[in-house]
């Protein structure tokens, strides 16, 4: 079984979230897990959580495997935000970026429920998660999780909105000359791949894919970073090596969360 991937501008329904990440359905956990793995299924948390706070799943993604039988158990992440948030004028629209909450789980003893925000950028329709450095990710384990405890951490993150907005307002406000922005580069390609076994130079991942990226401010460099960082590069003429999208969960969770812990550093 592949990984998986679905974003939808208006929200997703149940009907294709199962198609997409069927562990998220799933009524009983894996059959190699302890007997102590306390069950909560993911659908319920779901429901629970567009009941409690009007939060809806824009965006899912769920992991692959090559082990038979553990296709409707493996790891999962939707990313929640409030429905009509990017057309409907909202104290976090500020500065084009709409705040999520985000939901990582699994059925197969991979993880426990995570629960962390990120933060969605308008221009790009990328989203980048807050770093574990600011204090937005919550981990509930699996041998003592509720539904309450559960939508306790997503209180938490959202109501944490304000201050991120107020993070992405002080990114913009910094300014990256030429040699920062290449130093900012160079650090993030070393998130993802070891000193000189990168497929490509660092000044790769500056280039813009779209006019609204013609900027030079922190948040925008770093979203433009994250972009072809993860999203991966085609083969160049100049005979580089091109690089696969990352469709890892944890892969994604540690880039992102390393892209936004550069960025505190270049604020200071």
């Amino acid at each position: 079984m592949k990984s998986a991937f679905l974003e939808v501008q208006s929200g997703i329904d149940n009907s294709d979230l199962q198609r997409v990440a069927p562990s998220v359905f799933a009524e009983k956990p894996w059959d190699k897990v302890s007997a102590r793995y306390s069950f909560l299924p993911t659908i319920e948390v779901v429901n629970a959580i567009k009941k409690e706070t009007g939060l809806v799943p824009y965006s899912v993604r769920q992991s692959g495997t090559r082990i038979e039988g553990k296709e409707g158990y493996t790891k999962h992440m939707l990313r929640f935000r409030q429905p009509g948030s990017d057309s409907t004028p909202r104290i976090w629209k500020v500065g084009g970026i709409i705040p999520e909450c985000i939901l990582v789980n699994s059925h197969d003893r991979a993880s426990a429920f995570v629960i962390g925000a990120g933060v969605y950028r308008l221009a790009c329709l990328n989203g980048l998660l807050v770093s574990v450095g600011a204090d937005s990710r919550y981990k509930v384990i699996h041998l003592a999780q509720t539904i309450e405890t559960v939508l306790e951490a997503v209180t938490k993150v959202t109501n944490g909105f304000p201050q991120i907005v107020d993070r992405v307002a002080r990114f913009q406000s910094v300014t990256l000359d030429l040699d920062k922005q290449h130093r900012l580069a160079e650090l993030a390609l070393g998130l993802r791949y070891e000193k000189d076994k990168s497929p490509f130079p660092f000044y790769r991942l500056l280039e813009k894919r779209r006019y609204q990226d013609d900027k030079n401010d922190l948040f925008t460099v770093i979203n433009v970073i994250q972009e072809n960082l993860l999203q991966g590069q085609p083969s160049s003429g100049r005979g580089f090596r091109g690089s696969r999208v990352v469709s890892s969960i944890d892969q994604n969770m540690k880039l992102n969360a390393g892209l936004w812990e550069l960025a505190e550093t270049f604020v200071k």
